[in-house]
């Protein structure tokens, strides 16, 4: 059988969806938990008009439905608002405004794109197919078009128009995606109900039904309104104010829980996954969402900067400055959405950072930008872009969706001897392209030197190592890890190195770290330390108490972490059932449905949901791999061997899946192709220590016996954490007459696990001078 620890993307709680996700009335409990029909999920008719759409969606809020209510009392600040991001974030058509990008343009990239207008409708031809246009969303630097789809869906074509180059673009970069693939934009990854409203609307609800495999989505205001971050309207004027907004409510939220007021700008502006769209202001986040926190290579630098699209708010609160108090409304206007200074002449970071407050924050270090930056008289202007602008060294750019630049918001030092080493960008180099790492580095030195070795760098900078070695996939990386984490003030990287050290579970040293971490003041802390808790079965003292934490986040960390010892009546049982149905209508749903179905040993109906999951992104080699898992616990290694080939063909340059097909023949007894495969994953992936290790163990099977002991001798040097790879080898010895070599190797094992019994045995039968 295939055994392989299930990666993040099952330990995790909820899929991380790029926006917002929504809410079941309790009517459809039962359905969202009923077998999915796979039959039912939604592909394109050849008719795309779905006039039906386009009728619900004229009897529904438009943009400013409930905030002209406040425009009496705040016009000037309705003013702003109205114009802003949020205020055009949503919205119905307006030929005065969309006219233009619809005259009869195209557009060839990946697909042939044409945009019409006919008898005042909108259209967009792709590659020969005409979709209707509802909606816009966004204003500024790209605005894209809503088109109607089957089963209530408004998907988002990764066609995009830029107003103010005039011309439609690729978000995707000429990316190529297939209809297969979920990121294409007629697929799930780009359907607006599931993936984007939340955050462009005001009380949305996306209501989707799994049995038809479509939504009923319901908003009260198109853009994000003043309900949305001031609370409900009540139906009465307040006798004092006579404002409609709960004004009481509202200042002891700010009064009690000042925190709270910026956590409603993190359910949007975060990388998130939602349990539920029952947010409202006042409430804490952890309580609707998971916060993607800086653990996975591929969406986060080492070092904490943004590599995917990760928006701001774990960067900010990864951050120095984040961690000592500043927070959004502090740099932003929250109803202009502008900056409150500008960035000239560093004017908004001065305002703290030259001895004053700007309002809130005090005691920001002094800094002379003149003595500072080093960059002043250089370029053409000193001004911003001129070298020594704040924000272009400490909050460097990154462009996403082709044509929007976002600054990270870690406020991080540039550090090119982290370039060097580990491959890390840094802000000199991004600026200076015709200069190498090493020019970087020499200037900073001089400029920098003493700044760069204080004990607060040096520890940032050993904790970015630190990870590092673990994503690069060394086995001897925990001890740094444990150093980081024990040195660590900051709660979110607390809660980061916990999630980045699951591949260390077992170890007592990670159990003990996380029992401990259980009682942290700090919710992201405490459900960090129940994923790792999830591996050693003797538990229950720590995770049993955390199925009743204040925080859901806690709550369902928990209940996954021991969902195969809980009642089928529990409530903690039916939170988690009802959270990850929550987001069925995703690939990554299905899989986690899929994984408490397997849990309860219910193969058919696990089997149903990773066919939904496969249904809904055909291209992911993730989930294959996990459906190959399936098939072997099915007793059909012959069918997770088809998945793992088409895996390994959807991401050849992964010798994981090689890996597992090697495992796979070996359970079918096809020794030949399993040494084959296994030859072929150390080619790749020379410090694979588990292939040295299997290879080790075959060729002893088949008695070549010294090429066994090399295989096992170099994994062992890979990984000097496995007790069994040592003591495997010392049977080799033993059997080749080698005993004071099976003692060393004996030795070696007992090093690692003192307690090892097959070793123990071993060297008493070493230690027998009648023994053979």
């Amino acid at each position: 059988m295939i055994k392989t620890r299930y990666s993040y993307l099952i330990t995790c709680l909820l899929a991380l969806s790029l926006c917002g996700c929504s809410k079941r009335d309790a009517s459809d409990d039962q359905a969202q938990t009923d077998e999915p029909d796979l039959s039912s999920v939604q592909t394109e008719s050849s008719d795309n008009s779905h006039p039906e759409l386009h009728a619900s969606l004229a009897k529904q809020p438009g943009q400013n439905a409930l905030s002209q209510r406040c425009q009496e009392c705040h016009k000037d600040i309705h003013h702003h608002w109205q114009a802003s991001h949020h205020g055009q974030a949503n919205r119905l058509l307006d030929l005065t405004l969309d006219s233009e990008p619809f005259a009869g343009k195209k557009f060839h990239g990946v697909e042939k794109w044409k945009f019409t207008k006919k008898e005042e409708k909108l259209s967009v031809n792709a590659n020969d197919k005409e979709h209707s246009v509802g909606m816009a969303i966004g204003v500024d630097p790209l605005i894209q078009y809503l088109v109607a789809a089957s089963g209530g869906r408004w998907q988002t074509p990764s066609a995009a128009w830029d107003p103010h180059q005039e011309e439609w673009f690729d978000v995707f970069g000429g990316d190529q995606r297939s209809e297969a693939d979920w990121g294409h934009w007629t697929g799930r990854g780009m359907t607006w109900n599931t993936q984007c409203a939340w955050c462009h609307m005001t009380d949305y609800r996306k209501n989707y039904d799994l049995k038809t495999d479509s939504y009923n989505s319901h908003w009260k205001e198109m853009g994000v309104g003043c309900t949305q971050c001031h609370g409900n309207i009540a139906e009465n004027a307040d006798e004092k104010s006579g404002c409609l907004i709960d004004i009481p409510a509202h200042q002891e939220m700010k009064k009690n829980h000042p925190d709270r007021v910026f956590e409603n700008c993190a359910t949007c502006h975060s990388r998130r996954a939602a349990f539920d769209d029952n947010f409202h202001v006042g409430d804490q986040f952890g309580d609707h969402f998971q916060l993607q926190l800086p653990v996975q290579p591929n969406l986060f630098y080492a070092d904490g900067q943004i590599l995917d699209e990760d928006y701001v708010w774990t960067s900010l609160r990864t951050s120095n400055m984040g961690h000592k108090g500043v927070r959004c409304s502090d740099c932003h206007d929250p109803h202009s959405n502008q900056l409150k200074l500008p960035l000239t002449n560093n004017a908004l970071c001065m305002s703290c950072h030259s001895g004053g407050s700007n309002g809130r924050i005090s005691g920001a270090i002094i800094i002379d930008p003149v003595s500072h930056t080093k960059h002043f008289g250089v370029g053409k202007h000193n001004d911003v872009g001129s070298g020594h602008s704040c924000v272009d060294c400490h909050m460097s750019q990154t462009t996403y969706m082709g044509r929007d630049h976002r600054r990270d918001h870690g406020f991080h030092v540039p550090d090119p001897q982290l370039t060097k080493e580990l491959n890390i960008p840094n802000a000199c180099n991004k600026c200076h392209e015709d200069k190498d790492t090493d020019w970087a580095i020499k200037w900073t030195n001089t400029w920098y030197g003493d700044k760069l070795h204080t004990p607060e760098r040096q520890r940032q900078r050993a904790r970015t190592r630190a990870i590092s070695n673990v994503y690069n996939g060394n086995p001897n990386s925990l001890d740094a890890m444990l150093t980081a984490y024990k040195q660590e003030p900051n709660p979110y990287w607390q809660a980061s190195l916990i999630q980045i050290m699951q591949g260390f579970a077992t170890d007592p040293r990670v159990q003990k770290l996380a029992r401990q971490a259980v009682r942290s003041e700090d919710s992201l802390v405490r459900a960090s330390a129940c994923q790792v808790l999830e591996f050693s079965p003797g538990n229950g003292p720590w995770l049993e108490p955390m199925l009743q934490d204040s925080v859901k986040e806690v709550r369902l960390a928990a209940s996954w972490a021991w969902r195969t010892r809980l009642s089928e009546r529990s409530e903690a049982l039916k939170e988690l059932r009802e959270t990850i149905a929550f987001t069925a209508d995703q690939p990554t749903g299905a899989m986690r449905m899929m994984q408490l179905e397997l849990d309860a040993g219910k193969l058919v109906e696990a089997e149903q949901w990773i066919k939904k999951a496969l249904a809904l992104d055909q291209t992911s080699a993730a989930t294959r791999e996990y459906y190959a898992i399936l098939l072997s616990q099915m007793g059909k290694p012959a069918d997770a061997l088809t998945q793992l080939k088409a895996a390994a063909k959807l991401d050849p340059e992964n010798p994981h899946y090689l890996y597992l097909q090697a495992l796979t023949y070996a359970e079918l007894g096809q020794t030949e192709k399993t040494e084959v495969m296994l030859r072929k994953v150390i080619s790749m992936a020379p410090g694979h220590h588990r292939a040295h290790k299997n290879l080790g163990l075959l060729l002893a099977s088949q008695n070549k016996l010294n090429e066994s002991i090399q295989s096992l001798h170099r994994a062992e040097q890979l990984d000097t954490s496995d007790p069994s790879i040592p003591y495997a080898r010392a049977t080799v010895h033993l059997r080749m007459g080698q005993k004071m070599e099976a003692f060393e190797a004996c030795r070696n094992c007992l090093g690692i696990d003192r307690n090892y019994q097959q070793a123990l045995q071993l060297l008493r039968q070493i230690g027998n001078p009648n023994s053979p």
